[in-house]
């Protein structure tokens, strides 16, 4: 990658979704022309909004409002070259970090709840504690910049993981076996 990074955060602005973490430690990861774009809405956007302008980032980070449906929310997240999610919340499974894989955008999150269900070769996830995300968002900044983040494996790894088909495939096997008595398989 020989051009500045385009980060993308989607999700509700939250307080646990902790998107302030972001731009408090945006000099520790951020080079010249990288850039944010914060989709959401939520009770923390004016907070946000503040946090960037007391920094100076507003022409770095940038909040968008409400992210679009479909296709168009498709066409969106492939036009971004990370996802970030540095929630300390508790999360189930988020759809984003399923969504980027889907479209081949690799992912940072802190390691919360059913995240690290989401590992992958092409992505990074903490193991829970946040001091670790900005360590992780540099050294995944880093292998975009070397063109070591392989699109198409994390695609892949999409589909013979969580794909509509393979899903469906692991509910009927537990929906079966819970009905025959057996134990659930892992």
């Amino acid at each position: 990658l020989s051009r500045p990074v385009r980060m993308a955060y989607f999700g509700r602005l939250a307080e646990h979704k902790n998107v302030s973490h972001l731009v408090a430690e945006w000099e520790q990861f951020a080079q010249s022309g990288d850039t944010l774009d914060v989709w959401g809405h939520g009770d923390q956007e004016a907070p946000l909004r503040a946090q960037i302008a007391t920094a100076g980032l507003a022409d770095k980070i940038a909040i968008k409002g409400r992210y679009p449906d479909g296709s168009a929310y498709i066409d969106l997240l492939q036009g971004y070259d990370v996802t970030l999610l540095p929630t300390v919340g508790e999360e189930g499974a988020p759809l984003v970090l399923l969504e980027s894989m889907a479209c081949g955008v690799p992912f940072v999150a802190n390691g919360m709840g059913g995240i690290p269900d989401y590992a992958n070769l092409d992505s990074a996830i903490t193991s829970g504690d946040i001091q670790e995300f900005t360590p992780a968002v540099r050294k995944i900044l880093a292998r975009l910049r070397a063109g070591t983040i392989d699109r198409a494996r994390l695609q892949r790894h999409y589909r013979s993981k969580f794909s509509t088909s393979v899903l469906t495939d692991r509910w009927e096997t537990f929906l079966s076996d819970t009905i025959a008595g057996k134990p659930p398989t892992p």
